[in-house]
């Protein structure tokens, strides 16, 4: 078939040309370019379907600036402090953002001017030497309009104050430079990798024509592949700038293999068949071609299986597998159709073409009589020497992805705003609860304050800030210690109105027995005046007289009280009316026993309501000490103490007492005003005041009924105005001009009776104000110990009325109150290995406080750079394995297939394996533990392995294609294995030269992930060709002896010639 497929293509040669040229003209005119299509698509790396993804989704509904696709941190920096110029300078520019963000393709500008005061810490840095912005664009980091944006922000910041300067970072610049770096380092390693090639082929090959015809035909395959790819990419083929790099090194590596192995055999060929161009093409194609048909599909199958992967960089290897088989392609067309053009003259100047290019390899020659003298001796040598190089490798890797682009400006700004703040600052996590229930409300408020409680516990976090922690300290007024000192203060505050009130009403209780004696004074009075009728004359002299001496008395007696000062003004003009006639003294003692009627009546009512109070506010209080007895020990105590001080002597009960007799003296005191008539009708007037004075003092009474009684300074004033009663009531004996003017007194001092009251009123709203605040508090602390945080509690009337927590609950739960953020600062780098440890810690951490607060269901997701990287490590290393398994399967049933065996593949496998893991460790050794780096790139051990083994395999099909090509020639399995490591040793070391020149160029890009891969490859390589191919397979094949054939054929050790045509045949020729 392979011949058959040489004729007919030196038939169509011309044709074949001309058809691949015309293909590369359609796809460079018609097919997007690779570089423009990497430059600007995000590769999602982490499945929708991934916790992370979906905490990031859930944050876009928290606040508005998580509504940005992407963002950069914008700083200004001085070394020193940051000047006034500076600060005016960057508040100006930043400004011109905000007010133009349409014009700039900004989705949000967040900095220290336009939020909250609180905050303000988290721009400015406490050394003063920096200020930062956080700059949001709504389109993805990658996109062109995001590019330009970010183009756009940097002129407006172009021209700094002197000494100062203006630096951008974040996933945008990081990304931005990311790709622009990988983008030159694909240009340094296209041209790197052509330079090497054609030194390497002109070395092999010793022409000119040769070398130019490879990279030609090497050249097409990559210009087709990488626009095929590209459109590819528009139906869903992942893509990425590693696609780019390992097209430049797998299509010219690979390509440049087949291509030398397919001159060669058509050199060789070329000899044996006389310069005959047609037969040496078809005997060359019929010796080679299945094994570059079967060394295409390893390196093919290897990187197919990857469309598989569940990580999308995994999956943006899939395009080398177009590569591959567009390689493949060319090499069983456009290549032969060249050879059959250029016939002898492709190896011009030399003129003979007799001979083999490559002369056989004395390494491999000593290699193979060593190993197949003592296998057994050598494969426990290999295991001793490589073994403990193998376990150095710990898988010790790092996911900063600014450790790939170390000299990038995004990457050193980061480190001075890490500097000035802290990295975690910078680039903070975020942790997210998502629950059914409602999270604004107490219940919600609490649980969140206990999450934030927990994370903040953890060693490796610095701050945590939430909707009960908005600058990172829980709000102190919703903590229950300082509830219950409100509530101390408030008992303080009632204890002292009670006391106050006991001692108002015992001075009431004093004042009114007084006025009590002073009627009695006036009775005996009215009888002087009835036995002194006829001698009213003389008895108004006296009056007149007696009126001098008992205003010198009374003013006397109320020298330390200020509350008869106008008690004794109205008595002295009193007197002047007493002086005008008995007419008006009658009048007074009218007026008198009207308004002691109504005093009596009034003050046993007054009696009974405040019995009545009395009981209620006992029952009230009791009911609460038995509620909190066993719930609340402490408030049930000060419950118990309020109580006692109600029920003293000197309480409630003594105020009752004494308005109960205060009210029967004033009924035996009217009993004897029956001569005092017109007496009376002045003293009408003093209890209509007194009437009035009741009536406020059933307000006062009805207050302490509805249990909000709340006591203040007491009724001092009634004590003075009733003991001037008292002091102002002379004796009646005298005449009726002292009656007249103890009446005045008399009603003088009750006149201070309502000031009395006013104060006894603000003392019971003072109490009812004290105890309300302490019941309150006691039920807030009751629901906080038993439905939530002992610690914390937010009534139900500040979740809707108080602003600051208003604004709190914006910034940290959603709308609907179903989703909260929690923003963790770490005190580590965010992409180092500590920072990506703490995010499983934390998320256990939120879950358990979570199942233990009072909305115990939800899910807790984690976000931000952090959680990023650690969803990487896990999905990454569980990828590995299973895409590890894929390729290993895909590569074992290859080999099964074309060496028709189950054995040989198995050794194949285990040698790729060792030198896989041999390669690692002495890469770990070399870039972490000598050159201190904190790990090897993150991609590095699964992108080492598929090139390793899928290029690997290549040299293994060589060796063992040519062995049965020996073994059919010879019959002798040892003289075929040997035969075949001499022949084909310097055509692997010729091919691994090649291909580690072309990964080698990677060195040049100054991508540190591209540099470690590329160093691997060469690593990986030598060992696999000078040793683990020089050694292990020879040893291998000779323990197995013929039983490499297993199961589907079996052969004696040295069968004879006549059984060798029943093998395939599979040759290779070096």
């Amino acid at each position: 078939m392979y011949k058959a497929l040489g004729r007919i293509v030196y038939r169509l040669r011309w044709g074949i040309i001309v058809v691949w040229l015309a293909f590369i003209v359609l796809a460079v005119t018609f097919l997007p370019s690779l570089s423009g299509v990497v430059a600007h698509t995000k590769t999602n790396f982490v499945p929708s379907s991934s916790n992370f993804v979906q905490a990031q989704n859930m944050l876009k509904h928290v606040d508005s600036k998580h509504q940005s696709t992407s963002s950069a941190v914008v700083a200004i920096h001085r070394n020193g402090k940051l000047t006034s110029k500076d600060k005016s300078y960057f508040k100006a520019q930043l400004q011109k953002l905000s007010s133009s963000k349409g014009r700039y393709g900004l989705s949000a500008v967040t900095d220290l001017y336009n939020t909250d005061k609180s905050v303000s810490s988290n721009f400015v840095s406490k050394n003063g030497t920096t200020e930062i912005a956080l700059i949001g664009f709504p389109n993805a980091s990658v996109s062109q309009a995001t590019k330009t944006s970010l183009h756009q922000v940097k002129e407006v910041f172009s021209s700094p104050p002197t000494g100062s300067k203006v630096q951008m970072t974040g996933d945008v610049p990081i990304e931005q430079d990311n790709i622009r770096i990988s983008m030159d380092g694909v240009k340094k390693t296209s041209l790197v990798t052509i330079t090497l090639v054609l030194l390497i082929l002109l070395v092999v090959f010793r022409s000119v024509v040769a070398p130019f015809v490879t990279l030609i035909s090497i050249g097409l395959s990559f210009i087709l592949t990488s626009y095929v790819v590209a459109w590819l990419s528009k139906f869903g083929l992942p893509v990425s700038t590693f696609t780019q790099t390992f097209l430049v090194a797998v299509i010219f590596g690979a390509g440049t293999d087949y291509s030398i192995i397919i001159m060669n055999r058509f050199r060789e060929e070329l000899a044996k068949q006389n310069g005959e161009v047609v037969p040496a093409l078809a005997a060359s194609y019929g010796a080679i071609g299945k094994t570059v048909l079967f060394s295409g599909l390893t390196v093919f199958v290897s990187f197919a299986v990857l469309y598989f992967a569940h990580f999308g960089l995994y999956r943006t290897a899939v395009g080398v597998a177009v590569g591959v088989v567009i390689t493949l392609l060319l090499c069983f067309t456009f290549i032969p159709a060249m050879l059959g053009i250029l016939g002898r003259f492709l190896f011009w100047p030399r003129k003979s073409v007799t001979g083999n290019t490559h002369s056989q390899s004395r390494i491999w020659g000593f290699t193979g009589r060593t190993a197949t003298r003592h296998p057994w001796l050598t494969i426990l040598a290999l295991i001793i020497v490589l073994l403990p190089t193998a376990l150095l490798f710990t898988n010790k890797r790092t996911f900063d992805p600014m450790s790939d682009i170390p000299g990038a400006p995004s990457v050193n700004a980061f480190h001075t705003i890490s500097k000035a703040f802290s990295p975690g600052q910078v680039m903070p996590t975020s942790i997210v609860l998502h629950t059914s229930q409602n999270l604004r409300s107490p219940q919600g408020l609490t649980t969140i304050e206990s999450i934030s409680k927990a994370l903040k516990k953890q060693s490796g976090v610095s701050q945590v800030d939430s909707a009960t922690r908005p600058t990172g300290s829980v709000i102190k007024g919703f903590q229950i210690a300082n509830q219950n000192a409100s509530a101390a203060s408030g008992l303080k505050k009632a204890n002292k109105g009670l006391s106050s009130v006991s001692s108002g009403l015992q001075t009431t209780v004093q004042k009114l027995q007084s006025g009590q004696s002073g009627v009695k004074k006036l009775s005996s009075g009215a009888s002087q005046v009835s036995s002194g009728l006829g001698q009213l004359q003389t008895g108004i002299n006296q009056m007149a007289t007696s009126s001098s001496k008992l205003a010198t008395g009374a003013q006397t007696v109320n020298t330390g009280a200020k509350q008869f000062e106008s008690g004794l003004n109205q008595y002295t003009a009193s007197v002047s009316k007493v002086n005008q006639g008995a007419d008006s003294l009658a009048k007074g003692l009218q007026e008198y026993a009207a308004g002691e009627n109504t005093l009596a009546s009034k003050l046993g009512q007054f009696a009974q309501q405040l019995s009545q109070g009395q009981a209620q506010l006992v029952n009230t209080i009791k009911g609460m000490i038995q509620q909190d007895q066993g719930s609340n020990p402490v408030a049930a105590a000060q419950l118990t103490a309020l109580l006692k001080a109600i029920e003293s002597p000197q309480g409630l009960s003594a105020a009752t007492d004494a308005a109960s007799k205060l009210s029967q003296g004033a009924q035996q005191a009217n009993g004897g005003l029956g001569k005092l008539v017109q007496g009376a009708n002045k003293l009408a007037s003093g209890t209509s005041q007194l009437a009035d004075n009741g009536s406020k003092l059933n307000s006062g009474a009805s207050g302490i009924v509805n249990g909000t009684a709340q006591v203040a300074q007491g009724t001092s004033a009634l004590s003075g105005g009733l003991q001037k009663v008292d002091s102002n009531v002379p004796q009646l004996t005298a005449g009726s001009q002292q009656i007249a003017n103890g009446l005045q007194s008399f009603v003088g001092s009750y006149n201070k009776l309502p000031s009395g009251l006013t104060s006894m009123r603000k003392g019971v709203d003072s109490v009812h104000s004290g105890v309300g605040k302490v019941q309150s508090y006691l039920h807030d602390s009751k629901v906080a110990q038993s439905k939530g945080n002992p610690g914390f509690y937010v009534p139900s009337s500040s979740v809707n009325s108080n602003k600051d927590l208003q604004k709190a609950m914006n910034a940290y739960i959603s709308k609907d109150g179903h989703t909260a953020k929690f923003t963790v600062i770490l005190k580590s780098n965010p992409y180092s290995n500590t920072a990506i440890k703490e995010i499983p810690k934390l998320e256990q951490a939120a879950q358990a406080a979570l199942n233990t607060s009072p909305i115990h269901s939800g899910r807790i997701l984690a976000a931000g750079t952090s959680a990023q990287q650690n969803t990487l490590n896990r999905i990454s290393t569980n990828d590995f394995v299973r895409t590890v398994i894929l390729i290993l399967g895909a590569i074992f049933i290859l080999l099964m297939l074309m060496l028709r065996s189950i054995v040989t593949p198995l050794y194949i496998i285990a040698s790729l394996a060792s030198t896989y893991f041999v390669t690692m460790g002495v890469l770990q050794e070399v870039f972490v533990n000598i050159l201190g780096k904190p790990g090897l790139s993150w991609v590095v051990p699964f992108f080492g392995f598929l090139l390793l083994v899928a290029l690997g395999v290549d040299y293994s099909i060589f060796l063992m294609t040519r062995f049965e090509e020996e073994y059919r020639e010879s019959g002798s399995f040892s003289q075929a294995i040997l035969s075949a490591m001499k022949n084909m040793g310097n055509v692997v070391f010729s091919a691994a030269l090649i291909m580690a020149g072309t990964f080698g160029s990677m060195l040049a890009t100054g991508v540190t992930s591209l540099v470690e891969i590329g160093s691997s490859i060469i690593i990986g390589l030598a060992i696999y060709a000078l040793v683990v191919l020089a050694f292990f397979i020879p040893a291998c094949a000779t323990v197995v002896n013929v039983g490499h054939l297993w199961p589907f054929q079996s052969r004696e050790k040295d069968d004879s010639k006549s059984d060798k045509h029943s093998l395939s045949s599979s040759p290779i020729e070096g």
